[in-house]
């Protein structure tokens, strides 16, 4: 999927800069690859999903497998296990970044799984909506959003989701430009610049809930927790392989191809 741009920066001889998110090809001088932690963000949520389950079933309707999504639904899991060890999370796959109906088919799987919590790595707030609708008194659902707000899909049951803060990152590449001081640097950052961040909470969510997750975030941001964390503090892996601390680095985490305990 980088090929194309790598490909365009090679044969562009009119000077221009190329950014591409995501991937690790670069052109020097020419074609920069970037990304930031959403798994951050996504462990954060995960934290909030671990204290608002009531049947310790999470659901993800996954988008397309690729260590990106793979690791940030790691993350979720270990977010949510470091609260509520018992956790389970459930994926469903739709191949797609944008399918409606395919992701509301998916949505309803985990659901009908058992899944209270639900999240999705796609640009469709069904997950959000179904909660909202199908949420009772006695069986809670909540949803996650996903890259961008999506509370006014489920005003009640909106939890919050992970987000990206682009124009952050983005005012530092044209100023960069604009300085001539442009290199490539295969930029990664995350909640400490500001790249990645939580939406805004849903109104119904526990003040203990925010309160503990809210409290994580700022040590993070303070770096009292690295920016690997959580993969670099280890982990144990669905076939039982336990991974050591301070083994698992950006490279694995942009190469990751498999599930941690509990998915």
């Amino acid at each position: 999927y980088m090929d194309p741009m790598i490909s365009a920066a090679k044969k562009d001889k009119s000077g221009t800069i190329f950014m591409h998110a995501t991937g690790y090809k670069t052109v020097d001088g020419k074609l920069d690859n970037y990304n930031c932690r959403l798994f951050q963000s996504r462990y954060l949520a995960g934290v909030a999903a671990g204290l608002l389950t009531k049947t310790n079933k999470i659901g993800f309707v996954g988008s397309h497998p690729i260590p990106e999504i793979i690791s940030n639904i790691n993350a979720a899991t270990l977010g949510a296990q470091s609260v509520n060890p018992g956790v389970q999370v459930n994926v469903i796959w739709i191949n797609s970044w944008f399918d409606p109906p395919k992701d509301m088919d998916a949505a309803k799987t985990i659901m009908e799984w058992g899944a209270d919590v639900m999240f999705t790595t796609t640009d469709s707030p069904n997950v959000v909506t179904l909660a909202q609708k199908d949420s009772t008194a006695s069986k809670p659902l909540w949803g996650m959003g996903n890259d961008a707000p999506m509370n006014s899909f489920g005003p009640d049951r909106y939890a919050t989701g992970p987000m990206f803060n682009w124009n952050v990152f983005y005012k530092y590449v044209l100023d960069s430009v604009a300085a001539g001081t442009w290199k490539v640097e295969r930029s990664f950052w995350g909640l400490k610049e500001n790249c990645v961040g939580l939406s805004p909470w849903g109104p119904n969510v526990p003040g203990k809930v925010i309160n503990h997750v809210e409290t994580i975030k700022m040590k993070w941001i303070n770096d009292e927790m690295d920016v690997d964390f959580p993969f670099s503090a280890g982990f144990t892996k669905q076939d039982g392989t336990a991974i050591k601390a301070g083994t698992v680095g950006r490279k694995e985490i942009e190469t990751m191809q498999y599930w941690v305990k509990g998915v």
